[in-house]
């Protein structure tokens, strides 16, 4: 029998063989084909690169004139830092800033003066309003005092009590026929006062005393018998009769504690509520001397 032949893959040599039949391929190239295989894989390498941008001239031309517009800018700020320079920019601008700030202070000003005369507008309103408040107060207090009367120059008499002297003054001076229960009450306005107030019991007594008030000027010494007003109406009165005796205005006289002037002899009466009101209607007209301002 012949010598069988081993078939077994493990086997060293087998495995030897295979390998170099199957991996290992002559290399019949010369170092020149290989450096011109390695230059054509340079070369394509490089292809496939994004290929380089260069400047465009408009780019270039930007770049040149800002370089300029910093060269413009340089030369420039020089010159204008020079004296004369600085000097002869200012006489140029200087007209324009005078004008210009003329201008604004204009508008200014004319804002200002419509703000202010707004207000002045709003302040006359709110003083004509305070005003009228002050007549329609003054009106109220001064009908409180309807039936009081101020009596100037009483003397205390022999009895122990004011209400009783003026009952006497009244019956005895002025013909009425007053009992104790037609005053109410009757005291010195303050201690060394020479005023008495007397507050009566209804003003239909009232009318009767100052219709007959005129004859203690007869008596000595001489006394009145006036409104009693209030302190506003005191003052409204007393520049009335300065007025008369001014003879800017005919008379002046009270009733029911309502102050009342005539600007001329005949004239109607006007009824005073200011001192305004003396002013508007003051004249220049002419009374006769020693014409009584206190009338009925």
């Amino acid at each position: 029998m012949g010598k069988k032949r081993n078939r077994n893959p493990s086997s060293p040599n087998t495995t030897q063989l295979t390998s170099d039949k199957q991996y290992k391929k002559p290399n019949n190239r010369s170092s020149e084909e290989e450096i011109g295989l390695i230059h054509e894989a340079s070369s394509s390498s490089e292809s496939d690169r994004s290929p380089e941008v260069s400047p465009s001239p408009s780019t270039t031309n930007t770049i040149v004139r800002m370089a300029d517009l910093t060269n413009v800018g340089a030369i420039l700020r020089n010159c204008l830092l020079e004296p004369d320079t600085v000097d002869a920019f200012r006489k140029i601008m200087q007209p324009i800033l005078d004008q210009q700030t003329e201008v604004i202070v204009e508008k200014q000003t004319k804002v200002m003066n419509e703000k202010i005369a707004s207000l002045e507008h709003k302040n006359k309103l709110l003083e004509e309003k305070v005003t009228s408040m002050e007549i329609k107060m003054d009106k109220l207090e001064q009908y409180s005092r309807k039936t009081n009367v101020i009596i100037v120059g009483m003397e205390a008499g022999q009895h122990t009590s004011v209400k009783t002297d003026v009952l006497e003054l009244f019956n005895k001076n002025l013909g009425t026929q007053l009992v104790a229960d037609h005053i109410e009450a009757a005291h010195p306005l303050g201690k060394n006062s020479s005023a008495t107030i007397v507050r009566l019991r209804n003003n239909d007594i009232k009318s009767n005393i100052m219709k007959t008030k005129g004859k203690l000027r007869n008596i000595k010494p001489i006394m009145y018998i006036n409104d009693d007003l209030t302190r506003n109406r005191m003052k409204i009165f007393s520049k009335a009769r300065m007025e008369v005796k001014a003879k800017t205005i005919q008379s002046a006289y009270t009733r029911n504690g309502l102050i009342y002037i005539k600007v001329s002899e005949g004239s109607i009466p006007i009824e005073i509520n200011s001192l305004d009101d003396i002013n508007r209607y003051a004249s220049t007209c002419e009374t006769p001397d020693g014409q009584s301002t206190d009338q009925y």
